[in-house]
């Protein structure tokens, strides 16, 4: 019976079912504790924002430009990426809303 669970100086691993943890790849492992886990550094929401209207998201000194996840609450929302800034853009006529998060993978 394969090993699943191994708990080491090397940090702690599980691996998929009938998988030996000890010889298991990154794709059979179900949890690696040296893994880059993801994180949401910062999120929120814009909401009842005017048309033509933008909103912005100052972003924090990184090293690096975070993936920015956005979903469109109402309307067509568009993003753009700035020194280290996002702007929240919409032409929609009324009001427009957008949820977005950042987080801690550079942008590839």
């Amino acid at each position: 019976m394969a090993n699943r669970v191994v708990m080491d100086a090397n940090g702690l691993k599980v691996s998929k079912p009938g998988v030996d943890v000890l010889t298991a790849s990154m794709a059979d492992l179900l949890l690696d504790s040296n893994a880059q886990m993801l994180q949401v550094l910062d999120s929120g929401v814009f909401a009842g924002v005017p048309q033509n209207a933008t909103r912005t998201v100052t972003l924090p000194d990184l090293g690096f430009v975070p993936l920015v996840y956005f979903y469109p609450a109402s309307g067509f929302i568009r993003a753009t990426f700035s020194g280290n800034t996002v702007e929240f853009f919409s032409e929609t006529a009324g009001t427009w809303s957008v949820y977005w998060a950042i987080f801690n993978v550079p942008r590839g």
